[in-house]
């Protein structure tokens, strides 16, 4: 307002000084005093100017501000929403922090073009909006990390767990084929007495000889069966050679 003051003043006195309309009997200027005022005028006039694409800068800087302002509170809606849903990621907070990180040194450059209290005032206000939602990003960012670090955990804590069952599994699997290992000789041994049996002539004690080693060869399939129930493979081949002893026994009554 002083300017424009000022610069009304400067215009009245050339236009006084100009002497084009005056009276005949109007005092005179020197020239250089004309040219003086004029150049002042001229220089008033381009200050004003200066002031005024200064002051439209800002106003159009601000208004860019307030836009990006904008966009960050919608991203920080959309994050907030994502932190309820547990699908929100550590690099979403910090790409919103990049942003204000941004906006923060352009408002500092505002700030310290801005000479108008109005300005000066708005400046201020849009500072204090930035550090709220920098709290508020960085309050989610926490949650985030919050939850991660928890997940972390428990996927540690199933991990070990994991690994526990996994060795005791391992460890009741080798007891159980040591079972059936034992199950097996104990087939093996009585097929082997069966195998032994003393060969002899006379047709009764032949028959009582059969009638015994029918019955090793019996429990060694019994043993023979439980093994392979087990899981020990050999006992498969042994249960097919003691079936065809017993047979061949059984058909030589």
């Amino acid at each position: 307002m002083r300017t424009f003051k000022v610069t009304a003043a400067f215009f009245v006195a050339v236009m006084l000084f100009a002497g084009c309309n005056a009276p005949t009997d109007a005092p005179t200027v020197p020239e250089e005093q004309y040219n003086a005022l004029k150049e002042k005028y001229q220089e008033l006039q381009d200050n004003q100017a200066a002031l005024r694409d200064n002051f439209m800068d800002q106003a159009s800087e601000m208004e860019k501000i307030f836009q990006e302002l904008s966009s960050i509170s919608g991203k920080t809606s959309a994050l907030r929403l994502d932190v309820e849903s547990g699908t929100a990621q550590v690099k979403q907070a910090e790409q919103i922090q990049t942003n204000i990180e941004a906006i923060r040194k352009r408002i500092e450059k505002l700030e310290k073009l801005a000479s108008d209290k109005t300005y000066v005032n708005m400046v201020k206000e849009l500072k204090g909006v930035l550090e709220q939602k920098e709290q508020e990003i960085e309050t989610l960012k926490g949650e985030i990390e919050l939850r991660d670090e928890t997940i972390k955990q428990h996927e540690g804590t199933i991990a070990e767990q994991d690994n526990t069952i996994n060795l005791q599994k391992i460890a009741l699997q080798q007891k159980v084929n040591e079972q059936a290992k034992a199950l097996y000789d104990a087939g093996v041994d009585f097929e082997e007495l069966a195998d032994d049996a003393p060969e002899v002539t006379r047709n009764k004690n032949k028959e009582k000889i059969n009638e015994w080693a029918l019955s090793m060869y019996e429990k060694a399939f019994i043993y023979y069966s439980k093994a392979e129930l087990s899981g020990y493979a050999p006992a498969s081949l042994k249960l097919e050679k003691v079936e065809a002893k017993m047979k061949a026994i059984r058909n030589s009554k």
